[in-house]
């Protein structure tokens, strides 16, 4: 028996112009931040996340494949404009 509603989930993903893209999330441990990682990830988006340590586990909790310190500027920047 096959789960449609695993089927159907990865055909909306397919649809999503993030799917396979990758983005980065500027202040991603905020109440907006969450729920753009939450929204881009559920779209089929690749995440990157940048926030403040405090916010580390719910980001990864959402499934955020990296995730930057805010205060590290340069290693974001660095990697992101590459």
């Amino acid at each position: 028996v096959e789960d449609i509603s695993l089927l159907a989930e990865d055909d909306v993903q397919k649809k999503s112009p993030l799917f396979g893209m990758k983005v980065l999330i500027v202040g991603a441990g905020s109440p907006v931040g969450l729920a753009l990682v939450d929204l881009a990830r559920n779209a089929g988006a690749i995440v990157h996340a940048l926030s403040e340590r405090s916010h580390l586990s719910a980001i990864r909790e959402l499934g955020a494949k990296s995730w930057y310190e805010l205060s590290q500027r340069a290693k974001w920047e660095a990697d992101w404009r590459a």
